[in-house]
C-alpha cells in the first residue's frame, strides 16, 4: 500500500537523522520541534462561535476555538492569571516550610502547559503568589510552582477548574475581535479543550517525530541520571550541602532569537510533607501510545559544570575514562543532575504536552463514534496512511501503524486507577 511520502521517507528525515544520534546537540533539536511543530499560532487561526442554552437557560456564546493554543500562548508570554475558585484534583498534602494564604485567587504568571504520563490529565503549571515559602534560613519567599488541573483523567473538563481570568495581549484580541468570540460579560466560552482536527496529527510525520524526540530526552537523561549515581555510589562524590539550593538542579539555555518556547528557570524544591489528606480511587479508560523506531547511536559527551555555572568539556564518553581529581568529578556531578533535572522537569513536559494532545484527540475524535472503540479509527486523515493491526506484546493487545521503514506506532487502550481528592458529601 502506497502511504504519504513524508511517512515512507520518515527514516530519511534530516531531523530524523540527527535526533537518532547521540552525539548531535538535543537542545538544537528540540528548538526546531518546538519553533517548526509546536509553537501556537493564533494570527492565522478562524475559529466561529454559536449561541448554546447553558444550565441556567440562559443563552451565550460558545466558540470552536480550543483552549490548548491559548494556554501554550500564555506560556510563551508567561501570561499573568488569576483562578477565583479551584478544587484540587489530587488529594492535598500540607508541608511545613510553606504556607498557603488563601486557597481562592491564586495568582501567578503561567510557567508551562503539562500533561500527564499515564492519563489524559492536562494542567497549568503557575508560580502560586498564594504561596509563601519559609525556607531555613529565615527569609521568607513568596511565590512556588503549582499545578492546577483543567482536564481530567479521562480527557474531560475538570469540574473542579472553574475557570481562568487573565489580560489578553494584542495577538489574542486580535482575534478574539475579528471572530467576534467574546460573549457580552466579557467572557470566552470553550467547547474544546483539543479541536476535533488535531485528531488526526497521530498520522504525521510532524508527530512522529516528536515522539522520536521524546524517547531522545528519555535516552539521554537516563545517562547522565546513572553517571551520576555511579558518582555517587562508585567514587563517593557528593554536592556540598549548599548546592542542595533549588539553583542547582536546572541547566538552562538563554535563547531570545525568536518568539518560540523555552526553558524558565522553574525551581521545583521538594518540600517535608507534614500532613497527607485522604483521597479516593478513580478508575478511566485512557489510550497509551509507543514508538518503535530504529535504535540510537553513537555517545553522550561528558561536560562538568563549575561552581560558577561555567559549562566544561572533557571528551569524554564513559566512566572509566573520567578524570580522577575529585573537583573535576564534582564538576561533572553537579552538570550531570542539573542536566537530567533540565530534560525531565523543562523539555519532557513541554514535548509530552503537544503529543498527548494529539492522542487526547484521537481518543476522541479518531472515530465516528463518541469515543475510541478497538478497531473502529475511522476517521482517516486526507492523506495516505498503513492499515492499523492487532498485534500482541508481552500479552498486552495493541493497534498498530507499520511505515516499512523502522517506525512503528502502536497504541493501547487500558484502564487507569488514580488518586482523586475526596468528593464532598452531604
Amino acid at each position: 500500500m502506497k502511504i504519504a511520502k513524508s511517512l515512507a521517507n520518515l527514516h530519511q528525515s534530516k531531523l530524523v537523522q540527527a535526533t537518532l544520534d547521540r552525539s548531535n546537540d538535543l537542545d538544537k533539536i528540540v528548538d526546531e520541534v518546538f519553533s517548526s511543530l509546536w509553537t501556537p499560532d493564533l494570527i492565522n487561526r478562524n475559529p466561529c462561535f454559536e449561541y448554546v442554552q447553558g444550565e441556567d437557560g440562559k443563552r451565550y456564546k460558545e466558540t470552536s476555538f480550543d483552549l490548548l493554543p491559548l494556554l501554550l500562548n500564555f506560556s510563551l508570554r508567561s501570561a499573568f492569571v488569576n483562578q477565583k475558585y479551584y478544587n484540587n484534583l489530587r488529594p492535598s498534602t500540607k508541608k511545613s516550610n510553606e504556607l498557603v494564604i488563601s486557597k481562592e485567587n491564586r495568582h501567578g504568571p503561567v510557567l508551562q502547559v503539562n500533561a500527564h504520563k499515564e492519563s489524559h490529565a492536562f494542567s497549568i503549571l503557575i508560580k502560586d503568589f498564594n504561596v509563601v515559602q519559609m525556607p531555613s534560613n529565615g527569609f521568607e519567599r513568596v511565590g512556588a510552582p503549582r499545578r492546577f488541573t483543567i482536564i481530567d483523567d479521562a480527557g474531560n473538563w475538570y469540574e473542579g477548574f472553574k475557570g481562568l481570568e487573565f489580560i489578553a495581549n494584542l495577538t489574542e484580541n486580535e482575534l478574539f475581535n475579528r471572530q467576534k468570540l467574546l460573549d457580552k460579560d466579557g467572557s470566552i466560552n470553550f467547547k474544546y479543550f483539543v479541536h476535533p482536527a488535531r485528531a488526526m496529527a497521530i498520522y504525521s510525520a510532524g508527530y512522529l517525530i516528536t515522539k522520536l524526540v521524546e524517547e531522545r530526552r528519555a535516552d539521554e537523561a537516563k545517562f547522565y541520571r546513572d553517571l551520576a549515581k555511579q558518582l555517587e555510589e562508585k567514587e563517593g562524590i557528593s554536592l556540598p550541602e549548599i548546592e542542595e539550593d533549588p539553583s542547582w538542579k536546572f541547566y538552562f539555555k538563554k535563547n531570545r532569537r525568536m518568539a518560540k518556547f523555552i526553558p524558565k528557570k522553574i525551581f521545583m524544591k521538594k518540600s517535608e510533607v507534614s500532613e497527607k489528606y485522604p483521597g479516593e480511587t478513580d478508575v478511566a479508560a485512557v489510550l497509551l501510545a509507543d514508538l518503535e523506531h530504529p535504535e540510537f547511536k553513537g555517545e553522550y559527551k561528558i561536560y562538568g559544570l563549575n561552581s560558577g555555572r561555567k559549562l566544561l568539556p572533557f571528551n569524554r564518553f564513559d566512566f572509566d575514562n573520567l578524570p580522577r581529581n575529585k573537583n573535576a568529578l564534582l564538576d561533572i556531578l553537579r552538570y550531570c543532575k542539573a542536566r537530567d533535572n533540565y530534560l525531565t522537569h523543562n523539555i519532557g513536559t513541554q514535548l509530552r504536552t503537544g503529543t498527548r494532545a494529539a492522542e487526547l484527540a484521537f481518543l476522541k475524535f479518531g472515530t465516528n463514534l463518541e469515543t475510541l472503540q478497538w478497531g473502529e479509527e475511522d476517521n482517516k486523515p486526507g492523506w495516505a496512511v498503513p492499515d492499523w493491526q492487532d498485534i500482541k506484546i508481552k500479552n498486552t493487545d495493541y493497534r498498530m501503524l507499520d511505515f516499512g521503514n523502522g517506525f512503528k506506532l502502536l497504541y493501547k487502550l487500558k484502564v487507569k486507577t488514580s488518586q482523586v481528592a475526596k468528593t464532598d458529601t452531604e
